[in-house]
């Protein structure tokens, strides 16, 4: 009778120990996946791209086309590569650029172009 008893007492101390396993297991992938959601990448992403800015009087002042653009909205910047295009006056185009790599920062005077 007392080995019956040790036997049951064994199996649901077993049963228990495997049953607790799922469930903590269920918790490390909630707790990985939550991590994970508050990772999420904010930059946005664009591929075959045409920038431009237009001047107080909706004039373009410029007009950039680039394979990809990157934009990062807590810095207010785009990455751009293969940026090409023009620079305008008077709504007219005066110079052409070209570059491997630029940046564009949202409100800025200056944009960078960078031949590498």
């Amino acid at each position: 009778m007392e080995i019956r008893k040790t036997l049951a007492l064994g199996a649901v101390i077993l049963m228990l120990a495997v049953g607790c396993r799922p469930a903590n297991r269920a918790a490390d992938k909630l707790a990985q996946d939550s991590s994970a959601a508050q990772q999420i990448d904010t930059n946005l992403t664009f591929n075959n791209i045409t920038l431009e800015q237009p001047n107080e009087k909706g004039q373009t002042l410029w007009k950039v086309k680039a394979k990809q653009a990157v934009y990062t909205p807590d810095r207010a910047i785009a990455k751009v590569k293969s940026p090409y295009g023009q620079l305008y006056q008077d709504g007219k185009p005066i110079y052409k650029i070209q570059a491997n790599e630029g940046e564009v920062r949202k409100d800025a005077i200056a944009y960078f172009l960078e031949a590498t």
